[in-house]
């Protein structure tokens, strides 16, 4: 009897946080494996343009007196969805090619993982992402600054691999 007991409080004890990254990874994968790698490829673009045009608003002409006034979280969350679905549309259009059918199912699981890899580094340094959800110290160990340059590369390499 003490099997199950063991087994359940492992399963208790794990982060959340895996779970979610794994889901994201697995929705991803599955659009990746239906239309090709070309908008997991575009948000992986898009998710840090739009983390560095976000950085860079505050600063920004015409956005310096509206950016103090969005302190609240949900704002600065919604500012970073603004701002990334633009820039998902830019880059999706300037990567898109006909004819980029399905994907097999190797390159559609590595489009997802390396995809969730991008979202997961940039997510835990984004104002209003990073507070919207809190990712524990293990993911944030594992994606944080000392690491997530090695991240990056090998995630827009494996891209590349997809797209190629």
């Amino acid at each position: 009897m003490d099997i199950p007991t063991s087994t359940v409080a492992m399963f208790l004890d794990w982060p959340m946080d895996w779970p979610i990254l794994g889901l994201i990874a697995a929705i991803l994968a599955l659009e990746s494996f239906a239309s090709g790698s070309t908008r997991t490829s575009a948000i992986s673009v898009a998710f840090p343009l739009a983390f560095l045009v976000v950085m860079w608003l505050p600063t920004t002409f015409l956005f310096n007196t509206i950016m103090p006034q969005l302190a609240q979280v949900e704002a600065q969350s919604a500012v970073f969805a603004l701002v990334f679905i633009g820039m998902f549309l830019i880059v999706h259009r300037m990567i898109f090619s006909f004819g980029s059918g399905g994907g097999d199912v190797p390159q559609a699981i590595i489009s997802g993982v390396a995809t969730t890899v991008i979202i997961a580094v940039f997510w835990i340094q984004a104002p209003g992402l990073k507070e919207l959800w809190q990712f524990g110290p293990q993911i944030q160990d594992i994606f944080g600054e000392s690491l997530r340059a090695w991240w990056l590369a090998g995630a827009f390499a494996a891209l590349a691999y997809t797209r190629g």
